[in-house]
């Protein structure tokens, strides 16, 4: 489904680019109804995406842990894993943020 320019009423001149297939329906929608740029939603979906992933991770390690019956080292090693790859992660970001200055 491409939406173009004046495609439909009340979307004001919102751009389709057909050849990318980040551009959803769903993300149309939310940016339309709380008028964000396409930018500003990528970059808020990537928060929360990542957000929600490591919280995820969280929760998995955890139930691992637990079913594995790993113990309190066993688990501070896992859960030690799992917090090295998001700080890294996060140096990634901050990285790029400082290379890009």
């Amino acid at each position: 489904m491409a939406i173009c320019q004046g495609g439909l009423s009340g979307w004001g001149d919102f751009r389709y680019n057909s050849q990318s297939s980040l551009h959803t329906l769903a993300g149309v929608l939310i940016m339309q109804a709380v008028r964000m740029t396409f930018e500003q939603f990528e970059s808020f979906s990537l928060v929360f995406g990542i957000g929600a992933l490591v919280l995820f991770m969280g929760f998995i390690v955890w139930d691992l842990a637990k079913k594995s019956k790993a113990g309190r080292f066993g688990s501070f090693i896992l859960f030690f894993a799992l917090g090295l790859g998001v700080l890294g992660f996060i140096i990634k970001t901050v990285l790029v943020e400082l290379i890009d200055k």
